[in-house]
């Protein structure tokens, strides 16, 4: 009697089982940006046959698009009553095509339960001077753009680069614009100079392909003046703000830190830093006047030995000529050499030659030579 009913038991566990193999469930990964659905032969779904054509619909939220649909196969829960000893396990991607109408996708449903991951990403995103920047964390975008506009009077000079979107630069942006990296800060080596004028800043020169990194500092200069200009990155990443370090540099005596702004930030005796003002140097603010908009970076100066900075009133950036940043004077194999040429503030060569073979040639004002100041009045 007790075998008749253990018989009994297992055909019809077996009978149920086969019964519902066939049919699979259809099921997707939470996500609180839009709406996905499920259809066979215009029917709504949660389960469908092995072999059955199931159309996937997707209605992203306001503000939103879809910017890819993955579907993935797993081993049934009956399987795993079968024998599998942990929880359903994946088999393989499923193919998934593009429907014929906008915001669907098709794919054959394998003979599997199918778990359905979609992923979103925003509209085109716009920066622009005067913004407040509020993400707190990255999100992929159809598009970030950065406008920016140059006054004539601000052409040639040095102005601050920092955006929370990676950017690759192109020949139109080389042809309206000089980019440089931060490459390092030094003291002047003429200890007469006054401490003013003591602190540079190198820059190394890029190139058409560089990439300008998300919530990294980057120094530019227009060549031209420009009205509404765009600087535009297609399926971007937008980064999350970064209010900590993002680099530093160093001298003998102080650590100078480069933080980014997000929002108007004012510098103020308890908070002074320095910031690239119209002129194109970088000046220090310490009471309440400046107030540096989104979009920039300041700097930041301690002391190494906990005493208060010796503040410089301005920093003087440095270009090297053909792309590359070099002292005015090097050290190679063990011998000083000097490098005679002029340059002006900025760092560029005005003159090749020693200064008093042709003084007569340059107009009156400051150039630095051999690392020293010098005034042709």
């Amino acid at each position: 009697m007790m075998t008749m009913k253990r018989l009994w038991l297992v055909a019809v566990l077996t009978l149920c089982v086969g019964a519902t193999a066939s049919a699979y469930d259809l099921t997707v990964v939470p996500n609180g940006h839009g709406v996905v659905g499920f259809s066979v032969g215009g029917t709504a779904v949660t389960t469908a046959e092995a072999g059955q054509v199931v159309t996937i619909t997707v209605t992203p939220d306001e503000g939103y698009t879809t910017k890819s649909v993955t579907a993935r196969a797993y081993t049934t829960w009956e399987a795993a009553a079968r024998g599998v000893r942990h929880a359903p396990q994946l088999l393989y991607t499923v193919n998934v095509t593009a429907g014929e109408t906008e915001g669907t996708w098709t794919f054959t449903m394998p003979d599997a339960d199918v778990e359905l991951e979609v992923e979103y990403c925003t509209d085109e995103v716009i920066l622009a001077d005067g913004d407040t920047y509020t993400r707190t964390l990255d999100m992929t975008v159809a598009s970030a753009t950065y406008v920016k506009s140059i006054a004539e009077e601000r052409v040639g000079l040095h102005q601050a680069w920092f955006v929370p979107f990676d950017y690759t630069l192109t020949s139109d942006d080389m042809n309206a614009f000089s980019f440089y990296k931060i490459n390092m800060i030094a003291n002047a080596p003429n200890p007469e100079t006054e401490a003013s004028d003591d602190i540079w800043v190198f820059l190394k020169r890029m190139n058409e392909g560089e990439v300008l990194h998300a919530n990294m500092p980057y120094v530019y200069r227009a060549k031209r003046a420009v009205e509404n200009y765009e600087f535009t990155t297609a399926g971007a990443m937008l980064k999350g703000k970064n209010t900590g370090v993002l680099a530093t540099m160093q001298t003998m005596e102080e650590i100078y830190s480069l933080y980014g702004t997000y929002e108007g930030t004012t510098a103020t005796a308890e908070d002074p830093f320095y910031y690239v003002n119209i002129e194109g140097d970088l000046s220090l603010g310490n009471d309440g006047t400046v107030t540096v908009g989104a979009y920039r970076w300041i700097m930041r100066v301690e002391s190494k030995f906990g005493s208060t900075p010796a503040y410089a009133r301005t920093m003087h950036f440095f270009e090297g000529e053909n792309g590359e940043t070099t002292g005015i004077i090097s050290i190679e194999h063990g011998t000083l050499n000097i490098d005679h040429s002029v340059y002006d503030l900025q760092g560029r060569r005005v003159q090749t030659s020693n200064l008093n073979s042709q003084t007569s040639n340059l107009k009156r004002g400051v150039y630095i030579v051999n690392g020293k100041k010098v005034i042709i009045k």
